[in-house]
C-alpha cells in the first residue's frame, strides 16, 4: 500500500467514525426529547429571572393552557397563584441551591387555584444558565386526603358515641340490678 493509498483509507476511516458519532447523537436528542415530552409529572426550564424557554404538555394540563396561553405568559411568576408564594421558592432556591417538593399554588387559565408540588433544581440550558422545575400536580391527591381524614374523623366520631352508648346501656343496666 502506497502513501497516497493509507491517507485516502484514514480519511475514508475518519468520515465513517464522525457520522457513526453523528447518528448517536441525533439518537441519543430523540431519546432525550421523548423522555421530557411524555414524562407523567410537568417539565419545565426557565432562565434565572423567570422567562420560560422549554417545558412539556404535562406541565399545561391541571392549568388547562395551551403551549401558546404559556408562551404569552413567558414568565413563570405568571403561573403562581399567589406571588408571595414564588417568593418563598426563590428564598428557599437562594438558601439550599434546590428545593424539593415546596407545596404551592398555580394558577388556572381561568385564575382558580390548584396545589402542586415544586421542586427545582440548576442547570444550564443552551449554555445559559437556567433552573429546571418539576411541576407535580396535588389536586386529586389532595382531595383524596381530605376525604381519608373526614371519613377517619366520622370514624372517630362514631366510636365515641359507640363508647357512649356502652356506657349508657352499663349504668342503665346497674340501676336496673338496684332497683330489682
Amino acid at each position: 500500500m502506497t502513501h497516497g493509498e493509507s491517507r485516502i483509507l484514514a480519511t475514508v476511516r475518519d468520515l465513517t467514525e464522525s457520522r457513526e458519532v453523528e447518528q448517536a447523537l441525533r439518537r441519543s436528542e430523540r431519546e432525550f426529547r421523548s423522555l421530557f415530552t411524555s414524562a407523567p409529572v410537568g417539565l419545565g426550564v426557565a432562565e434565572l429571572e423567570g422567562r420560560l424557554l422549554a417545558f412539556n404538555d404535562a406541565i399545561l394540563q391541571p392549568g388547562g393552557y395551551t403551549r401558546e396561553d404559556v408562551e404569552k405568559i413567558g414568565n413563570v411568576a405568571g403561573l403562581y397563584y399567589d406571588s408571595g408564594d414564588r417568593e418563598k421558592a426563590i428564598a428557599l432556591f437562594a438558601a439550599q441551591g434546590f428545593v424539593n417538593q415546596f407545596e404551592t399554588r398555580f394558577k388556572r387559565k381561568d385564575g382558580e387555584p390548584y396545589d402542586v408540588w415544586l421542586s427545582i433544581t440548576p442547570t444550564t440550558f443552551n449554555g445559559t444558565p437556567c433552573l429546571q422545575a418539576i411541576v407535580e400536580d396535588r389536586t386529586e391527591r389532595k382531595r383524596a386526603e381530605e376525604a381519608l381524614r373526614r371519613s377517619e374523623e366520622q370514624l372517630r366520631q362514631s366510636q365515641k358515641m359507640e363508647s357512649v352508648g356502652r356506657l349508657a346501656g352499663g349504668v342503665a343496666h346497674d340501676f336496673n340490678n338496684l332497683l330489682g
